[in-house]
């Protein structure tokens, strides 16, 4: 007599063939993830090194973490199933070694992460020796770069390589964000306040910045190059 799957074995196969096909799409996400210039993951100063250096010790925990729980959760249903109405699962309340696991191992990850996003801040907001200075302003919808010597340009900011760059923000009418992405982090040109970041680049070359704060209808006008 010819066996045919019961219901509850199709469902089965359908849940595994689910967590397969999301799997295989979790996995190939990354590699689409990983775009070219002006990606943050391809740092091309000092500043922009200790920020995506952050970002994948951050991910390969949250990678580890998220193995740990999902195959923990697997396990458990597999493990744990029930195999009729009067099974009871095991339990593991006033488990203390339990208790404690899940409790020190979470603190330890958040103060390592501490201690390491303190260091990449202290390297950043370090003030470099002898930088270059230049004045950016906000307008909409352009940036107005000034440099010591009374010249101006716009969208448009020339820079020598190997020497820190250290940048003047201000805006004259609505707050924007100054970031190029592989040279640094984002800060704010806000309105009657100066707020000051700066960058070294490693290697000649032109960087594409933008304004990270939307800024009104022509806020997509607001590119600029770094050369």
């Amino acid at each position: 007599m010819e066996h045919k799957p019961s219901i509850v074995q199709l469902r089965s196969a359908q849940r595994w063939i689910a967590i397969v096909v999301g799997l295989l799409t979790v996995l190939a996400i990354p590699a689409r993830a990983l775009a070219g210039p002006p990606s943050p993951l391809l740092p091309e100063s000092p500043n922009a090194t200790q920020i995506s250096g952050l970002f994948f010790i951050v991910l390969a925990i949250a990678l580890v973490v998220f193995v740990v729980v999902e195959g923990l959760l697997v396990f458990a249903v597999v493990r744990y199933r029930r195999k009729n109405d009067d099974d009871l699962p095991e339990q593991i309340h006033g488990n203390n070694t339990l208790e404690a696991m899940w409790t020190i191992i979470p603190t330890g990850i958040m103060v390592a992460l501490f201690f390491l996003t303190l260091n990449a801040l202290t390297a950043i907001q370090t003030e470099p020796a002898n930088p270059m200075t230049v004045k950016v302003i906000g307008h909409q919808w352009f940036w107005e770069i000034r440099y010591d010597t009374g010249v101006i340009t716009n969208n448009e900011l020339r820079v020598p390589v190997g020497r820190p760059v250290e940048v003047e923000l201000q805006s004259i009418d609505v707050i924007h964000s100054f970031w190029v992405p592989q040279l640094g982090g984002k800060m704010d040109a806000i309105p009657g306040h100066i707020n000051t970041t700066w960058f070294t680049a490693n290697d000649a070359g032109t960087y594409v910045g933008q304004c990270a704060e939307f800024c009104g209808l022509q806020h997509y006008a607001m590119l600029f190059d770094v050369i």
